[in-house]
């Protein structure tokens, strides 16, 4: 039955609907794929039934291994998430009143915000994207505070998962971000489900619809006792102004001028000035056996070829001399702009402990 089930999802594609949407309009394109729905529910109802007992269902991700949150490994996390910082114990409280998952919950609004940076946290205390349907869905909500908006988020997350049956990632993907949707024209909607995968590994893992597995793969955790002195040291240039050209803290610094200088300083390692010459020197190292302390190189930003480095800090972020308008900080490796498009890879010039 198995077997059936998969030659009716090849046979009966989006392309088919697509063709017959056009014969019969948009209605009638609608009635076929509700009977395509229902088809595969009787399939999928007589596979389940047949005695087969493999692994859970196919789009499950990997479980927290006790079972329970890891808040120290939140609050790392949080720790460079913006204005999400500190909000770790309401997102638990939310998500208990409301029936979901706290770390599912938690990857979403780490993502949709960009780690607590986006202007609709920042400035509207909206941490889901929610769309005020008085504007006809055009415009973001704006929310008193932030609780306030956390709380709107839990209650949309309650509907789609709980009422609406979106209780795995790829489910709840493909209404928050659908692939192939008109205000998405480059695409990135296909980095929502394995982003949010990764943000809730980071987190520790999810505590509900998920399968457990013997080892669950994690980002890498913060580093030891030398990343600590890096992060001791460049912390201190938390929010400078960006120089161009500048490599030192008496002129502040550009992208490459602050990591030769925290790796001179901190490691006695000397590198190359700029991020291309750096990019070319280090040993490339896949983004699975990053570790805080290593490099993470742009590409095609304001000229072409390797132009921006940061110093990855693990969970998904780094520390950067981002640019003039926004300065020196935290940023995650991955967003709206430092897209994959953008990434280059990781660069290592020294096992950081």
């Amino acid at each position: 039955m198995n077997k059936l089930q998969q030659v009716l999802k090849k046979a009966i594609t989006w392309k088919a609907v697509a063709w017959i949407g056009g014969l019969l309009g948009v209605s009638g394109a609608a009635i076929v794929l509700a009977i395509m729905l229902f088809i595969f529910a009787i399939v999928g109802a007589v596979a389940g039934s047949s005695g087969n007992s493999e692994s859970a269902p196919i789009g499950f991700s990997a479980c927290a291994q006790t079972g329970d949150l890891d808040m120290a490994r939140w609050d790392s996390v949080f720790a460079t998430a913006g204005k999400l910082n500190g909000t770790q114990n309401t997102i638990v409280r939310l998500a208990k009143e409301h029936g979901i998952d706290p770390v599912l919950f938690a990857a979403i609004a780490l993502h949709e915000t960009g780690f607590g940076t986006s202007n609709a946290v920042v400035n509207k205390n909206n941490p889901g994207g929610l769309m005020d349907p008085k504007t006809g869905s055009r415009k973001l909500y704006i929310f008193p505070t932030l609780e306030d908006g956390l709380a709107a988020m839990a209650r949309t997350l309650h509907n789609r998962i709980i009422k609406d049956g979106l209780n795995t990632v790829e489910k709840l993907g493909s209404v928050y971000a659908p692939l192939g949707a008109a205000n998405d024209p480059n695409g990135l909607n296909r980095h929502w489900v394995p982003r949010i995968k990764e943000y809730a590994g980071n987190l520790g893992g999810l505590t509900m619809n998920c399968e457990v597995t013997d080892g669950l793969p994690l980002a890498p955790s913060i580093g030891g006792a030398t990343f600590q002195a890096m992060k001791a040291e460049f912390e201190k240039y938390n929010g400078w102004r960006y120089t161009w050209g500048g490599s030192n803290p008496r002129t502040s610094f550009d992208c490459s001028g602050l990591t030769q200088y925290i790796y001179r300083t901190i490691l006695g390692v000397n590198i190359p000035r700029t991020a291309a010459q750096q990019y070319a020197a280090a040993k490339k190292i896949p983004a699975s056996e990053a570790k805080p302390g290593d490099l993470v190189f742009f590409k095609n930003t304001y000229k072409q070829g390797i132009s921006h480095v940061g110093i990855y800090v693990g969970n998904g972020m780094m520390f950067n001399a981002q640019s003039k308008k926004k300065g020196i900080r935290y940023n995650p490796i991955r967003d709206n702009y430092y897209n994959e498009s953008r990434f280059a890879g990781f660069g290592r010039f020294a096992n950081i402990d």
